[in-house]
């Protein structure tokens, strides 16, 4: 139902991959660092790299000095 893949994806050779194991309608939360200069385009590359599922909600944790872009999505 779901998948949670917190600050790991840097380290997956496909990270698209994880979408199989996400049932009919559930739903996947994905983090990537960032930080004050980047979290933009951290949350294009989390956007583009699950293109396809729908974006239900998109965050961004700033704890002191690590930050994490935070996306929701939905498998369709």
């Amino acid at each position: 139902d779901f998948v949670f893949c917190i600050d790991i994806l840097h380290l997956l050779k496909n990270p698209r991959k994880i979408i199989e194991y996400l049932k009919h309608s559930g739903i996947l939360v994905a983090t990537i660092f960032c930080n004050e200069n980047n979290f933009r385009e951290r949350f294009a590359k989390l956007k583009e790299m699950f293109s396809g599922m729908k974006l239900e909600k998109e965050f961004l944790v700033n704890e002191k000095k690590e930050w994490d872009a935070v996306c929701v999505f939905l498998q369709k």
